[in-house]
């Protein structure tokens, strides 16, 4: 299950790169990686009435091309999870990954150093757990696995400011406007295979608009120069979600970066 993600996210970042080396000139551009980590809190009716929780890791790739008038942005990012809950009898194994290709415009300069930029967005993000339980230690085994699955367009928000050269604060915000969500049947064994022995995802599911598949995502990141070509960049992310089907899923995430920059 893992793989088949990885391998559809892949090609969806690659292309977004490809599409920034070939159709930009006079502008800077960023490349590099981040490392840090996630806060996590999921409640998945369908799986369990319970709220999980825990920390893990959350390493990111991303390519930002700023110039005077427009901005793109490129990400993969990918989160790993063992969630308990209050009752100890239960855990989870969470993975989550996002991929992410953003053209914004300035529309507004409120200073030399200061400007909002507007555009959209297309998204990809991934949400599966798998639902361990155990009985007084000496029997565990897997309950059910869950996901969430959401291809979106987006409206995207982006508040820069640049005070010296290489140094930047930015504001990204995005709000999905029409999602496709994949979620599992109502029923646990609904999508069952018992020939592979486990659940198949779906890859695709329904077509919503933002009041049936509502989420905020927003980061805030800081750059500035290292050494000589190099940047440091520190980030916070938080991002909410909320979807009803089959039965109410929710989750939100605090996470925590830093990454190292080339500047091109």
């Amino acid at each position: 299950m893992k793989t088949k993600t990885i391998t559809l996210f892949l090609p969806v970042f690659l292309l977004s790169a490809f599409q920034f080396a070939i159709a930009q000139t006079g502008g800077e551009f960023y490349l590099g990686g981040s490392f840090g980590g996630s806060d996590f809190h999921i409640e998945d009716i369908h799986a369990s009435p319970l709220i999980f929780r825990s920390v893990g890791i959350a390493p990111a790739l991303e390519l930002v091309y700023k110039a005077n008038e427009n901005v793109q942005y490129a990400e993969a990012s990918f989160y790993s999870d063992n969630l308990s809950a209050t009752n100890g009898n239960f855990n989870t194994d969470n993975w989550r990954g996002r991929v992410r290709y953003s053209y914004l415009h300035s529309v507004l300069r409120f200073s030399e150093d200061l400007r909002l930029f507007l555009g959209g967005s297309l998204s990809s993000f991934f949400c599966a757990s798998d639902y361990y339980y155990s009985l007084s230690g000496n029997f565990s085994g897997r309950a059910i696995s869950s996901w969430y699955w959401s291809h979106s367009l987006d409206l995207s928000l982006l508040v820069d400011y640049t005070p010296a050269y290489r140094e930047s604060v930015s504001l990204f915000a995005f709000f999905p406007v029409v999602s496709n969500v994949s979620r599992p049947q109502y029923s646990s064994s609904g999508d069952y295979s018992y020939t592979e022995n486990d659940w198949k995802i779906k890859d695709f599911g329904t077509t919503e608009s933002f009041l049936k598949n509502s989420s905020v995502n927003t980061i805030l990141i800081y750059q500035r120069p290292l050494a000589g070509d190099f940047n440091l960049q520190l980030s916070y992310e938080f991002s909410y979600s909320f979807y009803g089907t089959p039965q109410d899923i929710s989750m939100y995430m605090n996470d925590f970066r830093v990454g190292f920059f080339y500047a091109f």
